[in-house]
């Protein structure tokens, strides 16, 4: 049995702390197609594209909860 391409199911990363998008990028790319934003408004529209597997962010974002 192959194994699993993991990085045909993107990441979405929101967080407002730059920081903490830089370590989950380092901490996940190996394995999966990170993307990352502070902004939840530019969240928002990746999500709307349909090509986000799963979602990482913060509760509370300015502006957005």
């Amino acid at each position: 049995m192959p194994a699993a391409d993991y990085r045909a199911y993107p990441v979405l990363c929101v967080e407002e702390e730059e920081s903490h998008l830089i370590l989950m990028r380092y901490a996940l790319e190996p394995q999966f197609d990170v993307l990352t934003t502070s902004d939840p408004a530019e969240a928002a529209k990746t999500l709307a594209t349909g090509r986000v597997a799963v979602l990482l962010t913060d509760q509370r974002m300015p502006g957005m909860t």
